[in-house]
């Protein structure tokens, strides 16, 4: 999108803060979320192996602890919340590669990529029968911030009983041989960067992994807006 053309939507559909709604008009950070969001906010980003299941993923990196406002924001983005929310998403996530959460809102200079080096972006399967499609939408905001392609490559099995709602152990086993890539898809000899919102206990992107480098992937890195760790609140 154009940034002349950007400017003049934010004229009609102000941006909004995605954790409470507020509008933030030229504002980058909602002055009611952002003392909280700092203390949920992962230093560093990286995902600790022996917290989540990870086994073929290089690395695994997160914006937030799944608490608190960070929970409530993800809750309303995966439920089809304020379009904006993808926009602001993925210019927090483009900030783990080099990029610059510019004071236009959601405006990025991409730079070098640090954390994790990638040639396709790839968003998490999700079931085609849903309309809103959260991990497309940060894939695509994250795929125009740093200029790295972006293919939906990952298709769920039909038939499997949806993730939300079973405990860690039922997670990992009902991922397994649940995904499946789709034909004559570009994954042969690339770095992968998987995109999704939450990592529960990482059964899904870690089956999302291991097909992907089956496929020919040279590596699979994943970055998500936030972790729930063991013990903690998930959905």
């Amino acid at each position: 999108m154009k940034p002349e053309f950007q400017r003049a939507l934010d004229l009609v559909y102000p941006p909004r803060c995605p954790f409470c709604g507020q509008v933030l008009g030229p504002l980058v950070e909602c002055p009611d979320c952002t003392a909280e969001l700092r203390r949920l906010t992962l230093h560093p980003p990286r995902l600790p192996e022996t917290e989540f299941h990870i086994d073929n993923l290089g690395s695994a990196a997160a914006l937030y602890r799944y608490e608190g406002l960070a929970r409530s924001g993800v809750l309303r983005f995966k439920k089809g919340g304020h379009p904006d929310a993808a926009r602001w998403f993925g210019a927090q996530m483009a900030t783990l590669f080099g990029c610059d959460f510019a004071s236009a809102y959601g405006t990025m200079q991409a730079g070098t990529l640090p954390l994790m080096p990638a040639d396709l972006i790839v968003p998490a399967p999700s079931s085609h029968r849903r309309t809103w499609q959260p991990a497309r939408l940060l894939a695509a905001r994250l795929s125009r911030a740093t200029g790295v392609l972006w293919q939906d490559v990952l298709r769920k099995v039909p038939g499997r009983e949806p993730q939300e709602g079973l405990s860690g152990k039922d997670r990992l086993r009902n991922a397994r041989g649940a995904i499946k890539t789709a034909r004559q898809q570009p994954v042969s000899g690339r770095r992968v960067l998987l995109v999704d919102d939450v990592i529960t206990t990482g059964g899904t992107a870690d089956e999302s992994a291991r097909v992907l480098l089956r496929a020919g992937a040279v590596s699979v890195e994943l970055v998500c807006i936030a972790a729930a760790f063991p013990g903690r609140n998930a959905e």
